[in-house]
C-alpha cells in the first residue's frame, strides 16, 4: 500500500516539475516572466550578398555596435545582449568578431537555461 502512494506522489511531483519547465522555458516572443529573463528576437537578415555565414562575416560583426560570434558552429549576433550580460559587458565584448566556443562552452558547458537564452540571438549556421 505505501508503495502505491509513494509510486503516486513521485508521479505527480515529477509532472509537478515537468510542467514547471515546460511553463517557465523562455521563448522568443513570450514576454518577460521576472526582471531576469531576458527575450530576444532571431536576426532575420542576410548575412551576406549571397547569405552564406562565414568567418569572414563573422569578423566583420566585431564591435560594440554590430557584434556577432560563432558559437560551435552557428552565428549568433549578440550586439543586444552586451549591456544586459549577468557576467558584465566585457564577456560579451571579447567574443564580437570571432570564434566564442571555448569561453562560452568553458563558462557555460551544456547549461539549458543558458542555450534557450542564446538561441534568441541566432542567425544561423555558419559555411565552411
Amino acid at each position: 500500500m505505501s508503495t502505491k502512494i509513494f509510486l503516486g506522489a513521485a508521479i505527480v511531483v515529477f509532472i509537478g516539475v515537468l510542467g514547471f519547465a515546460v511553463a517557465t522555458r523562455p521563448s522568443a516572443t513570450s514576454a518577460p516572466v521576472s526582471d531576469n529573463q531576458i527575450t530576444t528576437t532571431a536576426t532575420t537578415t542576410a548575412a551576406s550578398s549571397n547569405g552564406v555565414i562565414t568567418m569572414a562575416t563573422i569578423a566583420s560583426h566585431n564591435s560594440q555596435a554590430d557584434c556577432w560570434s560563432a558559437i560551435n558552429g552557428n552565428a549568433y549576433n549578440l550586439t543586444s545582449w552586451i549591456a544586459k550580460h549577468p557576467g558584465g559587458e566585457g564577456a560579451i565584448l571579447s567574443l564580437c568578431g570571432k570564434d566564442g566556443s571555448a569561453a562560452f562552452n568553458g563558462k557555460h558547458g551544456a547549461n539549458p537555461r543558458v542555450l534557450s537564452v542564446l538561441a534568441g540571438f541566432l542567425v544561423g549556421p555558419i559555411s565552411k
